[in-house]
């Protein structure tokens, strides 16, 4: 089982297979706490936001046909790059109309994962986005194969990964293949566990 890149005319498949991975996310529902909005439909075009940002600033992986996973890995950004990353990612989160105090948790989630990347990484590093499998095809080495494809991309540079999650299997996973949990911090009333972990590069 081999991950390679995604086809230009796969997007909206893969969004969908995110969206359908994603739907019993920690970090969702916490963005999202409203279940009856977490609808197919809407997760799907979460799904397509985050694979248009991989396209755009980093990588998309995939694995099999029909698509069975989906990896999007983010490289550094130089000083510049850093502002239109972060306004793309609010003008997308408008325009999927997650309301404003959705808006609001999305952005302290965001600044306690940038905190902690901080505070334990402060050289360049690569960040690893996302990595949905779908439902159906867990356990079965999806996530290994995604996992091993976006690793040696970043290993070739020499540089470390970053990873954060609000799922303890996840974290699992990720400690199994070389990731060390750098910061298990909690959101206030929140209800809410991030994890924040770094892989170093294997040389």
């Amino acid at each position: 089982m081999e991950a390679v890149r995604l086809a230009p005319n796969r997007v909206y498949e893969a969004g969908e297979v995110i969206g359908r991975a994603c739907a019993d996310d920690p970090l969702l529902a916490y963005i999202v706490p409203d279940r009856a909005a977490r609808t197919r439909q809407a997760l799907a075009a979460v799904g397509h936001v985050l694979v248009r940002f991989g396209l755009r600033f980093g990588t998309v992986d995939v694995v099999g046909s029909p698509i069975d996973g989906v990896a999007i890995s983010v490289a550094p950004a130089h000083l510049l790059a850093a502002p239109v990353r972060a306004a793309w990612a609010a003008h997308a989160a408008i325009g999927l109309g997650i309301p404003l105090a959705g808006l609001v948790r999305l952005s302290r989630a965001a600044f306690q994962i940038r905190r902690a990347t901080r505070r334990a990484v402060p050289a360049p590093h690569h960040r690893l986005l996302l990595l949905a499998v779908n439902p159906a095809q867990r356990g079965q080495g999806v996530d290994v194969a995604l996992l091993r494809s976006v690793l040696q991309d970043v290993d070739a540079t020499g540089r470390p990964c970053v990873t954060a999650t609000g799922d303890a299997h996840t974290v699992l996973f990720l400690s199994a293949h070389g990731f060390d949990v750098v910061a298990d911090q909690g959101l206030p009333a929140a209800g809410l566990r991030l994890w924040t972990l770094v892989r170093l590069p294997n040389r």
